[in-house]
This record gives structure tokens, sequence and C-alpha cells, in this order.
């Protein structure tokens, strides 16, 4: 050991390379928020996947009028897509592929931003990525409208 390692105040030297590597970067607010509530919603899904009993996330719009909102399904659909029941998933909302992969995204980015000290590249050419969005539009016109129908046909009939 050099005289550069020694501390000066005559405590022991702490060696180079030992310990846990440290993340590079900082989170901001929203990415903190993000990973927070991924890392619980995550849990949450896992369990209810182990243990089918436990109770999924309530849905307002529904609780109060009795009537399916345009994401009613996500909760049971990610649990599907952690059993691997991809079918399933998009049987219980055809959102849920969109949902899934942005969120996986978004999460990687962040933690790659945080842990890394620098954001990863878009995983897509901007055109691709143009047409997942519309695509994801389009599928939201269709739940809602679905789900706006049967609204409309009780409301009506």
């Amino acid at each position: 050991m050099n005289q550069a390692d020694a501390p000066s105040d005559g405590s022991r030297p702490v060696p180079r390379g030992s310990g846990l590597p440290r993340p590079r970067g900082t989170l901001d607010v929203a990415d903190a928020w993000l990973l927070a509530l991924a890392l619980a919603a995550g849990l949450w899904v896992v369990l209810m996947a182990l243990f089918p009993g436990l109770p999924g996330i309530p849905c307002m719009l529904k609780a109060t009028t009795g009537f399916d909102c345009p994401g009613c399904g996500l909760t049971r659909a990610c649990v599907a897509f952690a059993r691997g029941d991809v079918q399933k998933a998009i049987a219980f909302n055809a959102m849920s592929p969109f949902v899934v992969g942005y969120a996986g995204v978004r999460i990687t980015r962040a933690l790659s931003r945080w842990w890394l000290g620098r954001t990863l590249p878009p995983p897509l050419p901007r055109p691709v990525a143009a047409l997942l969005v519309a695509a994801f539009v389009a599928v939201f016109v269709f739940v809602a409208g679905q789900r706006l129908l049967v609204i409309w046909a009780h409301l009506v009939g």
C-alpha cells in the first residue's frame, strides 16, 4: 500500500474494489415513484399468481356503478402474464400487452439511468414506436367503446 491510499486520520485504509457496486446516477422524483410503485405492484402480482385467493386492486368505477372501466381486468391480466398465460391475459384486458411492455421498458430505462448513470437508447426505431402508440390508442378506443356500449345498452334498454 502506498501513502496515497492511507487515510490522514490514522484509521485503517479501506481496500479498493471491496463492497457492492454503487449506483452512478440519480433518480428524479417521477422515476423513484415509478420504481417504488412497480416494485410494490410486481410483488403483489407475484403473490396473487402464487396464492390465487388474494384480492386484487378494486376498481372504483365498478364498485360505484357496477360497470367495467377501460382498465378493468389489468390486474388479472398481469397475474395471467406472471403465470405465462398470454391468451388469458389478453382476454382479461386487450390493453395488457401494451401496458406490461411499456412498464417494462420504462422501468428498465429508469434503472439504467440510476445504476449505469446513463439512459439506454430507445429500444425501437421511431416509426415502430409510433406504430405501437397508434395500436395502443386503437385498442384503447375499442375497449372503451365496448364498455361504453354496455353502459349505453343498460341505460337505454
